[in-house]
């Protein structure tokens, strides 16, 4: 009972519904996500439209799912904006619209920001979301080896997008780590950074990962990329099952068969390390921290907060979330630290500028 599309907007944006969907009609009122979209193939959307002429974020669609809300946000394509960005360059661009601060999204030990991308659902559009990722996913760089070097790396990208703070920084495990010490180099140029979220990352070892196996790395990946282990009835799991699982829901990584897949598990194997060497310096601010409550006992949990309470200036507010460390971002738990960041980012605002 859909409509047919009534503009060449319309009719441009239905038929790339059906085409990234294997769908011979789209009509304006379907959604999306009810025809079996997700958030990767919104990553895929973006740039098929961009190169259709029409520019939108992966934000617009994870919001105004169907043809017709759809193409009341869409804009045609400038010069400035013609590059297509894939899904593992520098920046991911979850939303880049909005007159509020840029929240900017660190990634974790897998390297890139696709997991992030459900939090658009739950933070305000007036936030432009960038999520950063390392250049060593697709191969053009080397593995980090210090994540301070990392760390001056990735805020000469912020500070393209972002010339002065405050800064606004969330990282979730080996990406905690490395957003807590973009904020102390930060500070020690003179900018401020008035919001850091640290999502179930400490620095040391937690013995969560001591003489972890290539299986059980795979597990944890496969989890950190929104699946269960479940799936698996308990059998033993190998690159392929990893591949074939991505390949499923048409996950950017699962087109370029099993090498990259082994490469990822190397790059979080690396990062995992650099986490267990790595001694923060001082916050002068407040952390956010999120600890996956359910994958500690309340003894290992008090003392990995204990680990930064001497590290940041500003306190440390815990925010207890009661799932594992690799489920942060599987959608209830995402919805959890969506709800709770979007309220502070308000109330950031609302301090500053006498509310909006």
């Amino acid at each position: 009972t859909s409509r047919e599309p009534r503009d060449p907007t319309e009719e441009i944006l239905a038929g790339l519904f059906a085409g990234i969907l294997g769908l011979p009609r789209v009509g304006i009122d379907d959604s999306f996500f009810d025809l079996g979209g997700h958030s990767l193939l919104a990553v895929g959307l973006v740039n098929r439209a961009r190169e259709a002429g029409l520019r939108l974020s992966i934000a617009d669609i994870i919001l105004h799912p169907t043809v017709a809300d759809l193409s009341l946000r869409a804009r045609p394509v400038t010069p400035a904006s013609t590059s297509v960005s894939g899904p593992f360059a520098p920046v991911l661009p979850i939303r880049t619209a909005g007159e509020g601060k840029p929240l900017f999204l660190v990634h974790s030990g897998l390297g890139f920001s696709l997991p992030y991308l459900g939090l658009a659902q739950h933070i305000d559009e007036r936030y432009p979301l960038h999520g950063l990722q390392s250049p060593a996913v697709d191969g053009t760089s080397p593995f980090p080896e210090d994540i301070r070097e990392v760390a001056a790396d990735y805020l000469r990208t912020v500070r393209k997008l972002q010339a002065h703070g405050p800064y606004r920084l969330l990282g979730w495990s080996y990406g905690g780590l490395l957003a807590q010490e973009m904020a102390v180099q930060l500070e020690a140029v003179g900018e401020s950074v008035d919001f850091l979220a640290n999502l179930d990352g400490y620095p040391g070892s937690t013995g969560r990962g001591d003489g972890e196996d290539d299986q059980e790395l795979m597990l944890r990946a496969l989890e950190g990329l929104g699946h269960s282990r479940s799936e698996f009835g308990g059998r033993r799991v190998r690159i392929s099952d990893l591949a074939e699982a991505l390949r499923r829901e048409n996950h950017p990584l699962a087109g370029h068969g099993e090498r990259p897949l082994l490469r990822l598990l190397r790059l979080s194997r690396a990062h995992g390390r650099l986490m267990e060497g790595f001694s923060p310096g001082h916050f002068g601010g407040t952390m956010h921290l999120f600890a996956a409550a359910r994958e500690w006992s309340a003894g290992q949990l008090h003392e990995l907060v204990q680990s930064w309470e001497s590290r940041t200036g500003g306190g440390l507010r815990v925010h207890r979330v009661p799932c594992g460390h690799e489920h942060l971002m599987h959608p209830e738990p995402r919805a959890v630290v969506g709800r709770l960041v979007a309220a502070e980012l308000r109330r950031l605002d609302a301090t500053q500028n006498g509310g909006w």
